[in-house]
């Protein structure tokens, strides 16, 4: 069975397209690197909880391993990546059967991966320690072409700082049940993939952190003619703000609540010397009411819509390097503005090179410059670096890092901040033990500078986790993480740990 891979090489063209996307695009080397198929809903807490829950499962290793996997729906407080997700791979027409090598790790030498003759030591076809796992494709339930992926996790968990506070922290276990059920049914030219997926979890004490968490994304794409690719999503979902993410209410009686609808479209011709693309995306977020010390508060002065477009093109240089560019226009206004304008548009530039060192590095690594200015005259305009970084190393069969890193222009948390520009670095390293288990270490470093403001924070976490495949349908999952968050100019600060069992029941 042949393995696909991204079609398009822009990580862009996903984003423009909802939350995360992209289609399979093939693999032309036999000795690829690949994820087994696995169908996954991890619907966990909204940030570094998540990996508190779940490991920091770094979806830049499932893109990667070309997008072999099945659409993970992580509800989370904006993905820090939404482009990199996962999804399932299917066979393309063979106008569409191109070289991708669109992402992965360019940034093994700076982060201090890369050994000397660690890519020309390995001449045998690489596995993904996934790859190594006996029964892992998950059979669904069928009908015809028709197809439903269902599948459930259990976790029980123990948090030391359930409310990340400096101080009077508390600690509680809780349980979290994360079912999901995705459709894809089998078409020979197209695509399309709706997910429906959730999340119910309650504390053994503090039972107003009890949260449900749920939604619905379809997602489509159409392989025209003359390598013409067309893809849509739309999502509808209601989350939770996780406690300690920026934006957070320590002194609320409950997790801020809101609900997300987007959607997208992007068009593009790939697969040639010179590639082109276009896509335009809107977002809405509306802030449900929450209670602070008893009294009802209208969040309403959060509510804010996102829209975005872009355009970007790359040309092939060699068989192992693409140049490409980006461009994109961006807006943010907010329903209430009841201190300052916080509306404002800016605009990124962005040109880099994909790499596609060997069987066992890819890369790809972009820089430019970022614009952001406010209706409001009184508040200072953002200019700064833009940069991206995305990579995967696979030093042995039975290893795989990925590492991937951004900036980005985060919406306001408060009516007296106008932004909240992100700088994000996560790594993840899986090794494979034997045929039925796995092993991952994940790290995460995120930064956050208040615009406007003298705020700075920056939070580092760290998790570890070991899988084990019991039969096809069942596996088990042990895991600990901590997290630690700085602050500067008035911030939050807080540290805390977690550890966790899980069983997952996949059909």
């Amino acid at each position: 069975m042949k393995r696909y891979r991204s079609q398009k090489s822009s990580a862009h063209a996903a984003m423009a397209t909802g939350a995360a996307n992209s289609s399979p695009r093939p693999n032309e080397r036999s000795g690829r690197a690949r994820l087994a198929k696995m169908p996954s809903a991890d619907f966990g807490v909204p940030d570094h909880k998540a990996s508190s829950i779940v490991p920091l499962h770094l979806p830049l290793l499932d893109e990667c391993a070309l997008y072999s996997k099945a659409e993970m729906i992580l509800i989370r407080e904006r993905p820090a990546y939404p482009h990199l997700s996962l999804t399932s791979g299917k066979e393309a027409p063979r106008s569409l059967r191109l070289n991708a090598r669109a992402i992965c790790l360019a940034a093994a030498a700076a982060l201090g991966l890369a050994t000397p003759g660690a890519a020309a030591a390995q001449s045998f076809g690489i596995q993904n320690p996934e790859d190594l796992l006996v029964d892992q494709t998950p059979q669904g339930l069928r009908s015809g072409p028709q197809a439903f992926y269902p599948r459930i996790d259990f976790d029980l968990a123990r948090d030391t700082n359930i409310y990340d506070r400096e101080t009077a922290k508390i600690a509680d276990t809780f349980v979290s049940v994360r079912p999901s059920v995705s459709y894809r049914p089998d078409l020979s030219r197209h695509e399309v993939d709706v997910t429906a997926s959730g999340e119910i979890r309650r504390y053994f004490e503090q039972s107003s952190e009890n949260s449900e968490q749920f939604g619905l994304r379809a997602r489509t794409r159409l392989d025209l003619a003359q390598r013409i690719v067309v893809r849509s999503t739309a999502e509808i979902a209601r989350r939770v703000e996780s406690r300690g993410e920026f934006g957070d209410n320590p002194l609320s009686d409950s997790p801020i609540e809101y609900t997300l609808t987007s959607g997208g479209l992007n068009v593009g011709r790939y697969g040639g010397v010179l590639e082109l693309g276009a896509g335009a995306q809107i977002s809405h977020r509306n802030y449900s009411d929450v209670s602070i010390g008893g009294v009802d508060t209208d969040l309403s002065f959060r509510d804010v819509t996102d829209k975005r477009a872009f355009v970007d093109g790359s040309i092939r240089l060699s068989p192992g390097i693409r140049a490409f560019g980006e461009a994109s226009y961006e807006t943010t206004s907010y329903d209430v503005n009841p201190v300052r304008d916080r509306d404002s548009d800016g605009y990124s530039l962005l040109a880099g090179a994909r790499f596609d060192v060997s069987d066992l590095i890819e890369a790809e690594v972009a820089a430019g410059y970022v614009h952001r200015s406010y209706d409001d005259p009184t508040i200072r305009s953002f200019n700064g670096l833009d940069f991206r970084v995305l990579g995967r190393w696979s030093p042995t069969p039975r290893l795989q890092v990925a590492a991937v890193g951004r900036r980005s222009v985060e919406r306001s948390p408060s009516v007296g901040i106008p932004a909240v520009v992100q700088s994000r670095f996560q790594l993840e390293a899986r090794q494979s033990l034997g045929s039925r288990m796995i092993a991952a270490l994940s790290a995460d470093v995120a930064r956050w500078d208040y615009q406007d403001s003298p705020v700075r924070e920056t939070r580092y976490a760290i998790d570890g986790s070991l899988s084990v495949r019991l039969a096809r349908m069942f596996s088990v999952t042990g895991g600990a993480g901590y997290r630690k968050q700085t602050e500067t100019g008035g911030g939050r600060a807080y540290d805390g740990a977690t550890i966790r069992i899980g069983l997952a029941v996949i059909i």
